[in-house]
Order: C-alpha cells, then structure tokens, then sequence
C-alpha cells in the first residue's frame, strides 16, 4: 500500500514539474506513463468523443489516466482507502453526514497539479458525492436516489 502511494506521488510531483517545465517534460511523464501502462496488469482502455480512459492495477492500486482526443494527460485518478482521505475532511463527513457510511473515496490528479478528493457516501436511500477540499471543507458534487 505505501509503496503504490509512493508511486501516485511520484507520478504527481513529476506531472507537477512537467507544468512548470514545459512540453518536453511533458513527453516524459506521459513514458512514464506508458512504461506503468505497460507492466499494469489488465489495463482496460474506454474511448469516447471526449476523451480516452485506461484503468489498470498497479501494485494493487486502482489506478485510471485520461486523455483528450490528442492524447495528451487530462488527469490521473486513483480509488483510495477511508484513511487515505484528509483528516480534516473525515471529520466534517462525520459531523455533517452523522449517519452515512463512507463508501468511496478517490484522488483525482489534474495534469494542471489541482488535487481534488471525492468521497461517495449513503445515507438512507440516498447516495451523495461529496467533493472534498485538501483542506478538509466538503461541498455537496451530486445527489443520487438509490432504489
């Protein structure tokens, strides 16, 4: 588990000097990229008219890359754990949501260095993605109604 959390920050702090360096850097981290792609196992590719997704496992690690229709990295996501997320934004989950059960959280890495955080949580009959601030603040992203 460290070590996959490793990998995604190194993944992240690399993209992060890719922004301030320009295009080269940015042809490196997408062979990096490439090279985790690679050795993933089972990496499973979606096209739309949008953009391109492959999700693959990496040392265990739910991991998925998007890119747009030129193949350059929109953004980097990854499933994480419950302790995995901010502190400070399990925190207000639990005093804003007193009875919800946390049932997704993950990381997803813009190629602009942005860090957003997405916890699902149920409520009743209700499912709720919550957008999560590093920061720990939690606002409301969607509301679904769960059958």
């Amino acid at each position: 588990m460290k070590r996959s959390i490793t990998a995604i920050l190194f993944v992240l702090l690399f993209s992060s000097a890719c922004i301030a360096n320009g295009k080269d850097t940015d042809i490196q981290l997408q062979n990096i990229l490439k090279v985790v792609i690679k050795y993933a196992n089972r990496a499973e590719w979606i096209t739309t008219d949008n953009f391109k997704k492959v999700s693959f496992t990496y040392k265990g690690k739910e991991l998925q890359a998007y890119y747009d229709a030129e193949n350059k990295l929109i953004a980097f996501s990854a499933d994480l754990s419950l302790n995995e997320l901010p502190k400070e934004a399990l925190e207000t989950i639990t005093k804003k949501f007193c009875d919800c059960v946390i049932s997704d959280v993950v990381i997803f890495l813009h190629a602009d260095g942005q860090i957003d955080y997405f916890a699902g949580i149920k409520i009743s009959k209700m499912y709720i993605a919550l957008k999560v601030m590093p920061n720990g603040k939690v606002k409301v992203f969607q509301k679904i109604r769960l059958q």
